[in-house]
């Protein structure tokens, strides 16, 4: 995918959806976004959607035109890692309300819904309490993450990974984090404890959409567990 290097000044917009994009993309990836626009389209808000690839990503010319055809839809220079492309996507963001998901697991109706929810209460983080149909193994797996996180970073969440997250531009300790990677979350969800930042979990229904695979390796989840140690000892 090729670079969008053209950031002129905007009117500020009413929300900001920032979409990681990683290389399971493929076809899927402009139809989840022309959903997520029609409903969009539909309130009465005004709304920007930048997607920031990863840096392996392989997306066709013509998926890419596609992408194009929405001037609210900008597509961001790649990034590496989930937390890069999150962060990314904030900085080059225009809205009052921010808003960054993982598109393969968020239906249009799910955002919405926790989009209005945003709307209509300006000053809290809503952060999603994903009911998935995952199997045992990474539901196990990601119990004993949050365990991890609540014990070792003192945060009150059950979902530390869920999406979306939204939260007011105004809450600036949310645009300053630093993890590249999986961590992003974890460090979020820190900041939010350490700034006193109201946190509302709300539970969705969370799948991954057809086609797509959520397959969570060993490594990548034991240095997800490992890193949770290195954000304690730095904070």
């Amino acid at each position: 995918m090729s670079s969008d290097n053209q950031y002129k000044e905007m009117t500020t917009v009413d929300i900001s959806i920032i979409l990681p994009v990683g290389d399971e993309s493929r076809n899927i990836l402009a139809e989840v976004v022309k959903v997520y626009a029609e409903r969009l389209d539909a309130s009465a808000h005004s709304w920007e959607m930048l997607l920031v690839p990863s840096t392996r990503a392989q997306v066709s010319a013509s998926q890419e035109a596609e992408l194009r055809q929405n001037p609210k839809v900008r597509i961001c220079p790649p990034a590496k890692g989930w937390g890069a492309a999150v962060t990314a996507g904030l900085r080059a963001s225009s809205g009052e309300l921010l808003c960054y998901t993982n598109w393969q697991r968020t239906s249009a109706s799910a955002l919405w819904e926790m989009l209005s929810l945003a709307l209509r209460n300006p000053d809290v983080v809503l952060r999603a309490n994903r009911r998935t149909r995952d199997t045992r193994v990474d539901r196990m797996g990601s119990l004993l993450y949050n365990l991890e996180c609540r014990l070792l970073l003192q945060v009150p969440a059950w979902d530390i990974n869920g999406t979306p997250k939204i939260f007011p531009r105004v809450f600036a300790d949310l645009l300053d984090l630093e993890q590249a990677g999986g961590l992003l979350d974890a460090e979020f969800a820190l900041a939010c404890e350490q700034a006193g930042y109201p946190v509302i979990e709300i539970p969705i229904e969370a799948s991954l959409h057809d086609g797509l695979s959520g397959a969570f390796g060993f490594w990548d989840a034991l240095r997800m567990y490992v890193g949770v140690l290195k954000l304690r000892a730095r904070t």
